[in-house]
C-alpha cells in the first residue's frame, strides 16, 4: 500500500515540547551499567595540535554487533523501570534519535515498525555499510576533548573501544506524540562535577555536548550537507553547543570551534520548524497505518521516497520481527 504526504502547511510554529534526559546507562556490547560520567568537554592547548586521530587505527576495537543499538537500547530502559506499563501508557512511539534524525530530514530509507501494547517501536532498517574509519577518529577526538574529571588531562594512550558508549534515554512531546528515544551521549559542557547519574536532579543539570568533524578545505562547512543531519541530531537532546573539529589526513587541526546549536539553525535554508512537522506528518500517517494491528511479531515495512510512502505487513514472527523475546515475554506478563 501507498501513502502520498500531503504538502506542509504554514501554521503555528512546529517544535518539540518538555524534552528531557530521564536516564542513563553505560553500554558494552550486552552489558548494561551506570556510567561514573559522562565525559567533561574541555578545549586542548595550542601546543597540542595537530590531534591525531588514526594513530593505532589497527588496534582500536571495532563493533562487535554495530546494529544491537539501532533503537533497540530502548529495551533496556523500559525493562529496568520500577512501572513500565504506566511510563508506557503515555508514550506513542519507542525508537532512537537516529531514526527520527532521519525521518525530520526526509531521507530515502527503509523504516521498521511494530505496534504492541498500544506503542509503536520503530527502527531503520540496517545497513551492511558503515563507516567503520570515520566513526573510529570520532571516538579518538573524544579521547581528546572529553576527560573524566573537570580539570583532568586526558588520557589519549587507551585502546578505542567503540562498543563502550554511554546512551541517554529521552522523552518529549511532538504534537499529539510522545516520543520515548535512546541517543548517544558523548559528554558535557558542564565545568563543575555532576555527581550521582543515576540522580534525577543530576540529569537536569547536564549540559550535553556532541563534537562533529569536518574536512579542513570545505569553506562552507556551516552550511554544507551534513549540517542538517548533525544540527537535528543535536535539537533532538537538547544540545545547546557543539564542537567543530576541521580534519586534514587524520589530523584535527586548529581551532575548532563552538558552536551556539540555535543560532546555528537560524543560519540554514531548511526551516527546523517543518522538519519537526514532517516528522509529525510522518508519524501520523504510521499510526493509522498501523492501528488495527497490535502484534509483537507483526512487521510494518515502510518505504520513504520522496513524497511517496509505501508500506507492506508482515504477519507473524519473520525475519524482520526486532522485539527481542526477552523484551515480549517481559511485557506479556505484565499487567
Amino acid at each position: 500500500m501507498s501513502l502520498v504526504l500531503c504538502s506542509l502547511s504554514n501554521d503555528l510554529p512546529w517544535k518539540l515540547c518538555d524534552l528531557k534526559m530521564v536516564h542513563v546507562f553505560r553500554s558494552e556490547g550486552n552489558q548494561y551499567s551506570k556510567p561514573t560520567t559522562l565525559g567533561y568537554y574541555r578545549a586542548p592547548d595550542d601546543w597540542e595540535f595537530p590531534l591525531d586521530m588514526v594513530e593505532s587505527f589497527q588496534s582500536f576495537i571495532k563493533y562487535n554487533n554495530r546494529t544491537a543499538g539501532n533503537g533497540m537500547h530502548i529495551f533496556h530502559y523500559i525493562m529496568q523501570l520500577e512501572r513500565p506499563l504506566s511510563v508506557l501508557a503515555h508514550v506513542d512511539f519507542c525508537t532512537s534519535r537516529g531514526t527520527l534524525s532521519r525521518l525530520m530530514c526526509h531521507d530515502d530509507f527503509t523504516l521498521l515498525a511494530t505496534r504492541y501494547r498500544n506503542c509503536i517501536y520503530m527502527k531503520t532498517l540496517s545497513s551492511s555499510k558503515y563507516p567503520v574509519k570515520e566513526s573510529s577518529c570520532l571516538f579518538k577526538l573524544r579521547q581528546y576533548l572529553y576527560v573524566d574529571e573537570p580539570g583532568d588531562v586526558p588520557n589519549v594512550n587507551t585502546c578505542v573501544d567503540l562498543n563502550k558508549q554511554n546512551i541517554g534515554t529521552f522523552t518529549a512531546k511532538l504534537g499529539k506524540f510522545r516520543l520515548l528515544y535512546t541517543a548517544e551521549v558523548f559528554g558535557v559542557q558542564n565545568t563543575e562535577p555532576l555527581g550521582d547519574l543515576g540522580d534525577p536532579e543530576v540529569l537536569k543539570k547536564c549540559r550535553l555536548s556532541a563534537v562533529r568533524l569536518y574536512p579542513h578545505f570545505a569553506p562552507h562547512w556551516r552550511r554544507n550537507y551534513r549540517m542538517k543531519r548533525w544540527l537535528i541530531s543535536a535539537y533532538l537532546a537538547g544540545i545547546e553547543e557543539m564542537p567543530f573539529a576541521p580534519t586534514k589526513g587524520g589530523m584535527v587541526l586548529k581551532p575548532i570551534s563552538v558552536l551556539n546549536v540555535r543560532s546555528a539553525i537560524k543560519e540554514q535554508s531548511w526551516s527546523l520548524s517543518e522538519s519537526c512537522q514532517t516528522l509529525h506528518m510522518l508519524l501520523t500517517e504510521i499510526t493509522k497505518a498501523m492501528v488495527n494491528i497490535d502484534c509483537p511479531h507483526t512487521t510494518f515495512i515502510f518505504n520513504l521516497r520522496a513524497n511517496l510512502v509505501t508500506y507492506k505487513r508482515v504477519y507473524g514472527k519473520s525475519e524482520k520481527s526486532f522485539l527481542v523475546d526477552r523484551y515480549v515475554k517481559f511485557l506479556s506478563g505484565l499487567e
